[in-house]
C-alpha cells in the first residue's frame, strides 16, 4: 500500500518535472527572440540614417539646386531674398 502511494508520487513529481523543463524551454526561447529584436532595434535607427544619408547624397549630386532649397527651409529664403 505504501509502495504504491510512493509510487504514485514519484510519478507525478517526474510529470510535473518534465512540464517545468517544457515551460522554462519555452520561456529561454522567448528571451532568445526578445534579445534578437532588441539587437535588431539597437542597429536598425543606424541603418535608417544611413540609408537617409545616402539618399540625400543622391539627390545632392542629381539636383544640387534643389538641395540646397531643402537645407535652407521656409526661412532661409526670407533672410536671403536676393538668392531665392
Amino acid at each position: 500500500m505504501q509502495t504504491r502511494m510512493i509510487d504514485n508520487e514519484v510519478k507525478m513529481m517526474r510529470q510535473e518535472n518534465l512540464r517545468l523543463v517544457h515551460e522554462r524551454n519555452q520561456m529561454q526561447e522567448k528571451i532568445k527572440d526578445n534579445s534578437t529584436k532588441i539587437k535588431q532595434n539597437k542597429v536598425l535607427p543606424y541603418l535608417v540614417s544611413k540609408v537617409v544619408e545616402v539618399g540625400n547624397l543622391i539627390r545632392t549630386v542629381a539636383d544640387p539646386a534643389d538641395s540646397r532649397r531643402r537645407r535652407r527651409g521656409a526661412g532661409g529664403c526670407r533672410a536671403q531674398r536676393a538668392q531665392c
